[in-house]
């Protein structure tokens, strides 16, 4: 009600109520990427693949292992327990607080982001 009349006279002036709603209604994924410490250009390959991709409503943080994690997870607990393996960029696709499995392939991760939600 609060809303009603600016909404029925000028809807594109709560634009951005309309994107938060939208987002409060869906399963956002939030997409972790870790590249190894000193390795961040091993991302760039899954941010193109993640940029070819349409997902509204999203969470996206890439981070560099070691430091930057670490100050990072305190204030995103989401990112704890989360690593690089094997040297490798890795990639953690989340839903809902559940994650599918990390992976270091980009074309598993670009099935991940594209897969519907399952809730």
């Amino acid at each position: 009600k609060a809303f009603k009349v600016c909404l029925g006279t000028n809807p594109a002036a709560m634009s951005e109520l309309l994107i938060a709603f939208d987002y409060l209604l869906d399963n956002p994924k939030e997409i972790i990427l870790v590249s190894p410490p000193g390795k961040k250009e091993l991302l760039d390959n899954f941010l193109e693949a993640f940029r070819k991709e349409f997902l509204p409503n999203h969470i996206l943080i890439a981070v560099n292992e070691g430091k930057d994690l670490e100050s990072h997870a305190k204030i995103i607990p989401s990112l704890s327990g989360k690593s690089a393996h094997a040297d490798k960029a890795t990639v953690y696709v989340c839903e809902l607080g559940a994650c599918d499995l990390p992976t270091t392939d980009l074309e598993v991760f670009a099935n991940q982001i594209r897969k519907a939600s399952k809730y």
